[in-house]
């Protein structure tokens, strides 16, 4: 199994089940897949605008095809006792299978523009009792609010595309979870479904050790290399 080490995280390529000996976390903090049999590898051709003038130019996502372990519903429980502190997006597709906590809400048209995916996302804490909270943050296609990602990871002149992941999270979203969540400080964060790595950066920029677990290359280099940069650290040179 490939790891890498970058300052205050530990980054495994592969399956969570496959990580020998990983130390309790105080946290799991994680979007996971929980069978929604996402198409990203989309390809669209230029069309006009219906009932306005222009085209809508072509799209294309160079994504995976799909994303490992999404072609099936999500189970929990193996991880309901693995931290003091468990956090899960998505958590509105798998409710039924969690216990009694704490929801939050992510608001990703803060404007009140519908979306066709839905205007919003919800996450789960063990911590039953606590009332919702919700993070207003607009995500929605090319438009995104003003944040980590716009600041320090996307140049405004360029066109190319703007997320390496297809459900990727803002980091400003993945820091107040951690918030919400009440990690103490410098308390170890694993993400077992690392994805792009936004959970990680959140962790690493507030102080806190991180374990990230991905299994698709492409999306573990990606995160490598954001949680690199978002250390400080220079890029490395991958040997062809």
């Amino acid at each position: 199994m490939h790891v890498e080490r970058i300052g205050l995280a530990t980054l495994y390529l592969g399956k969570w089940q496959d990580v020998p000996d990983l130390p309790r976390p105080a946290a799991i903090i994680s979007d996971p897949p929980y069978g929604q049999k996402l198409k990203t590898n989309i390809v669209t051709k230029a069309r006009k605008r219906p009932g306005r003038s222009g085209f809508i130019q072509p799209k294309t996502n160079f994504y995976p095809t799909k994303i490992i372990g999404d072609d099936g519903p999500f189970d929990p429980t193996p991880f309901l006792h693995m931290a003091d502190i468990t956090l899960f997006w998505g958590a509105h597709k798998f409710s039924d299978r969690l216990p009694p906590g704490q929801f939050l809400c992510w608001d990703k048209s803060p404007t009140g523009t519908r979306r066709d995916q839905g205007d919003g996302e919800a996450a789960w804490i063990n911590a039953p009792g606590k009332p919702m909270r919700i993070f207003r943050y607009l995500w929605s296609g090319i438009c995104m609010a003003s944040g980590y990602e716009t600041q320090q990871e996307i140049s405004h002149n360029s066109s190319a595309q703007r997320r390496i992941h297809p459900t990727q999270k803002p980091v400003d979203l993945m820091t107040w979870c951690i918030q919400q969540a009440r990690v103490p400080e410098g308390g170890l964060i694993l993400d077992p479904y690392m994805g792009g790595g936004s959970t990680g950066i959140a962790a690493v920029r507030a102080g806190h050790p991180f374990i990230g677990i991905e299994c698709e290359p492409q999306y573990f280099e990606a995160a490598c290399r954001r949680i690199r940069h978002a250390q400080g650290m220079p890029p490395v040179s991958r040997a062809a």
